[in-house]
This record gives C-alpha cells, sequence and structure tokens, in this order.
C-alpha cells in the first residue's frame, strides 16, 4: 500500500490535477491585482502626412507607451476567486477519494494473489496426486489385476486436472499483472509471497478488536450503522459534491447580481515620443507626449436573455448535484 500510494500512476494524475486547480485560483486572483502593458512602437509615413501633422511627425516616428489598469470592483471576477477555491476543495476531495480508492485495489489485488497461489498450489497437488493414480493403474493393467478403463479413466483426469492447472497459473499471472499494473512497476516482475493462513489473511485487513464487536446480527447492524454514519461525515466523494454545489450557489448568486451590479475600474495610460525622424525642409519638430486616466464604470443592460439563461443553466445543474449526492448517499 505504501509503495502504491508513492508509485501508482493514477494517484499521480489527480496530484498534477490538483496542482492545476491551484494554478486556477492564482489566476483568478491575478484578475483583480494591477495589470500593466508596454509597447513600443516605429511608424513610418507618407511626406503628405508629415506636411500635415505641423511637426508632429517625421517619416520616421519612434515612440513608446505604458498603461495600467486596476478592477475596483467586479462581480464576476470576486465570484471566479471563490468558485476557484471551492473547486480546488473538491480537487482535493477528489484525490483523496484516488488514494482510497488505491488502497482498495492493491488490497483486493493482494488477496488476489495469495488466493491464485493457494489454488495453484492445489492443482499441483491435484496432478501431482492424479498422476500417481494413472501410473499405478498402468502397472496394474500391464500385470492383469485390472483392466483398461481405469487407466482411461486416470488419463482423463489427468488431462482435465492439467487444464485446471494451467487455468490456476494463468489466473495467478493475471493476479501478478494486476498488482505491479497498480504499482506502476514491469508488469511481469514477480512477487515473493508469505505463506498465509485464513486468519492471518483477515487480519491484513481488518482490526483483531473488532471480531468482539460483531458476535451476533444485532451488534452487526450497528456496527454497519455506525459506519454509514461515518461514511456520511468523511466520503470523499460526498465531500466532493458538497463543494461543487456551493461552488453552483455563489455562481447563481453572481449570475442574480450581474443584472443590476456595475464593475468598477481605473485606467491610466502615458504616450512618450522617443524621436521622429526625416522632417520635411522648412518644418519645425515638435514633440508631443501625452497621458491619460480615467475611472469607468460599466452597468450591465441587455445581452440578448444570455445572463437569463446563463442563470437557468446553473439552476438546473445545482438540481442535477442534488440528485447525484442523493443517489450516492
Amino acid at each position: 500500500i505504501s509503495e502504491g500510494l508513492e508509485n501508482n500512476l493514477d494517484i499521480k494524475v489527480a496530484e498534477k490535477e490538483t496542482q492545476i486547480s491551484r494554478k486556477d485560483v492564482a489566476v483568478a486572483r491575478g484578475n483583480y491585482l494591477p495589470q500593466i502593458e508596454g509597447s513600443s512602437t516605429l511608424l513610418g509615413v507618407d511626406e503628405n502626412t508629415v506636411s500635415v501633422s505641423f511637426g508632429q511627425r517625421g517619416r520616421l516616428n519612434w515612440s513608446a507607451a505604458l498603461s495600467g489598469s486596476q478592477l475596483v470592483f467586479s462581480e464576476p471576477a470576486l465570484a471566479n476567486i471563490r468558485i476557484q477555491n471551492l473547486l480546488l476543495e473538491s480537487q482535493r476531495q477528489s484525490q483523496k477519494q484516488t488514494q482510497l480508492d488505491v488502497i482498495l485495489d492493491i488490497t483486493d489485488a493482494y488477496l488476489n494473489m495469495l488466493q491464485a497461489s493457494a489454488l495453484l498450489r492445489l492443482r499441483n497437488q491435484n496432478v501431482s496426486v492424479t498422476r500417481k493414480n494413472f501410473d499405478i493403474a498402468g502397472a496394474k493393467e500391464q500385470v492383469g489385476y485390472a483392466g483398461t478403463n481405469d487407466v482411461y479413466r486416470w488419463e482423463s483426469e489427468l488431462a482435465q486436472d492439467n487444464v485446471d492447472l494451467n487455468n490456476a497459473q494463468a489466473q495467478l499471472w493475471q493476479a501478478r499483472y494486476n498488482m505491479n499494473v497498480l504499482l506502476n512497476r514491469p508488469v511481469k516482475e514477480d512477487f515473493e509471497l508469505a505463506d498465509l493462513g485464513m486468519r492471518d489473511s483477515i487480519l491484513l485487513i481488518m482490526d483483531e478488536r473488532l471480531f468482539s464487536l460483531i458476535d451476533n446480527p444485532g451488534d452487526l447492524d450497528i456496527f454497519s450503522d455506525f459506519l454509514v454514519e461515518e461514511a456520511f461525515r468523511n466520503l470523499p466523494e460526498l465531500k466532493q459534491l458538497q463543494y461543487s454545489v456551493q461552488a453552483q450557489r455563489r455562481s447563481l448568486q453572481s449570475q442574480n447580481r450581474a443584472f443590476y451590479l456595475p464593475s468598477l475600474a481605473l485606467a491610466a495610460e502615458a504616450n512618450y515620443v522617443v524621436n521622429n525622424y526625416y522632417y520635411p525642409e522648412g518644418v519645425t519638430p515638435i514633440e508631443l507626449n501625452t497621458s491619460n486616466a480615467a475611472l469607468a464604470l460599466q452597468f450591465p443592460l441587455f445581452q440578448g436573455f444570455t445572463r437569463k439563461n446563463q442563470r437557468d443553466q446553473t439552476k438546473i445543474g445545482l438540481m442535477q448535484l442534488s440528485d447525484q449526492m442523493q443517489n450516492l448517499r
């Protein structure tokens, strides 16, 4: 199990998915941080344009600009930050679910290997015993002590036992293959298995203290109810759905607010003339540097019923998640 938790590829994929979700949160927060851009332009124009520019432009003009913006208030951006955080928590539960599934699969695969190994030993013993009986029957037939019927019967038994032996060998190979896949080992790698009895095998998956709690059907019912309650509190699949529901509700809240809440942003820009080249004779160059700042307020008016349809879509998604949670419970 320890090796599987470290090397299993499904777990590695889930871990990468969680890392991607963390970056989604960072991207969402980045939308609320200052945005700064710089640019530089080299512009060539004809003589007529230069002539009517009153010295503001030459035939070749080099300028630079610096602009910045800052969201002051945006309900969709705020909602996205919260939603991405909830989706990150949901993905963490998905990763935990994958880990628990791998633990269960590895435990099951190991017990299957023990079972397949024990069955192979049994089939080998059957073949050995049947071959001895076949040899004895042949010896009896040669000395006239018995007829050929016994020989044919044991020959048929030996053929069937060999088929069973081959099947048992194939089952063990398959069990080892499955274990190697789960542990991300070479698929043909072999294992040295401990020779465990039935009680030892049970103790692999069950705490010995539990035996005293399930002495009779009544105790078993109480214990089962306890396990169900524990699952409701701890099951990653349920927590994953709960975080998804919270994310959908926050999305619905944002879509309702989109009908009346404005967005507010601050923007500023500065333009600087680095140099202008090749003025016509008699034209005096003029450097014109400019700057501006603006506070923009944007109100939602009409978007072709898009917001209403998006809100309805989210409501349906919430009902779907509710049905999934009820089904899972």
